[in-house]
């Protein structure tokens, strides 16, 4: 299982490296996932039942 968050805070190239990853179906270490979550931490914080 493969999971990251995202925020404006962080520099282009990470996000853009999390989001090729999250298309991809690779973790980090580019060993092939079978499920992925990614989420953005404003999500997080509204409260929604994810």
């Amino acid at each position: 299982m493969w999971s990251a968050w995202l925020c404006g805070d962080r520099l282009v190239a990470e996000r853009r490296e999390l989001l090729r990853q999250f298309a991809h179906g690779i973790d980090a270490a580019g060993r092939r996932v079978h499920r992925a979550f990614l989420a953005g931490v404003r999500v997080l914080g509204e409260g929604v039942d994810i």
